[in-house]
């Protein structure tokens, strides 16, 4: 009888189980004492979502102030192209188009924004020319302009990327 109390307690010292003021912890006080404390558990997990929250806003920061960009870089190159085909019987739709586009420094012209030299594609459109209009190559009848520009960005540079290329025609 004296053996089995002896194994009894060194088993229960062992498991965690030692009785202190004579009394036994019960399994639940043993699994909280191994575990430790529960408080503040949240805040980690606080901080990731903060953390990635704040990543998503910055990114749709900078990819919202690239589709603004973009919306006037089309502004600007239907202005452009406006431009160009009025001065086609001139010959100067070039220059117009240069004139009135985002790159010209004038007016429309963006701060902090690199925008490309336009490009102006002379067009025979058949269905202008069945209006009257004739065309060939160095008498056009229509006129394009493609703009790019290259959006700096403020957020996503964290990731790597530091600009935005958008373009309109």
């Amino acid at each position: 009888m004296q053996q089995q109390r002896e194994n009894k307690a060194n088993g229960d010292r062992i498991a965690g189980l030692s009785t202190a003021g004579g009394q036994r912890r019960d399994l639940l006080s043993v699994a909280r004492h191994l575990s430790g404390d529960e408080s503040g558990q949240v805040l980690p997990w606080v901080v990731v979502a903060l953390l990635v929250v704040l990543g998503v806003a910055g990114l749709v920061l900078d990819v919202g102030h690239a589709m603004v960009v973009q919306r006037q870089l089309q502004n600007s190159a239907d202005a452009a192209a406006l431009a160009a085909a009025e001065s086609l019987s001139t010959g100067t739709y070039t220059t117009a188009a240069q004139n009135y586009s985002s790159a010209s420094g004038d007016k429309n012209a963006y701060s902090g924004v690199t925008v490309g030299t336009p490009n102006v594609t002379p067009l025979c459109l058949t269905t202008v020319a069945s209006w009257g209009l004739s065309c060939n190559s160095t008498n056009p009848n229509a006129v394009s302009v493609t703009e790019s520009a290259s959006v700096p960005t403020l957020f996503a540079r964290l990731l790597g990327k530091s600009s935005f290329n958008v373009s309109a025609t």
